[in-house]
């Protein structure tokens, strides 16, 4: 072993500064790998990190354009309610109209009859005008 070849023969100044030099490169070597190892440790966390941020900020966006989906669609339930609304009271309101205009001509010709039948009976009890009938109605 080279414990045992160490202890047998004696190793020359040179050969022990040689020994010496590779036991320092191995170490900074050493050293070296172990700070890249580390290097890359924290850039992968720090890229972790950054995933989990951007995840966080992804969810926050979505249920952001979810809420302002939702205002948006309530907002225009609310304008489609009141359009509905108005066009129903616009209905109710010509209904209306209708009817009133209705019970006017019906009125009208309520009256009508009542001023014919009023006219024919003073007619009847006015013997002048009826022979003034009778003659205006022998010129035409």
């Amino acid at each position: 072993t080279k414990i045992a070849k160490i202890v047998k023969e004696p190793m020359s100044a040179e050969q022990l500064q040689v020994q010496r030099f590779e036991a320092e490169a191995k170490s900074r070597l050493a050293v070296l790998e172990a700070q890249r190892l580390q290097a890359e440790m924290e850039e992968a966390q720090a890229k972790a990190e950054a995933e989990r941020f951007r995840a966080v900020r992804l969810e926050m966006e979505r249920e952001e354009a979810a809420r302002s989906e939702r205002r948006h669609q309530q907002e225009e339930a609310k304008r489609e309610k009141e359009r509905l609304e108005h066009e129903q009271r616009e209905r109710e309101r010509q209904e209306m109209i209708h009817v009133e205009m209705e019970r006017l001509r019906e009125e009208k010709d309520r009256r009508a009859s009542q001023l014919e039948f009023l006219r024919l009976k003073q007619e009847m009890d006015d013997p002048i005008l009826s022979k003034a009938k009778l003659a205006t109605q022998e010129v035409d």
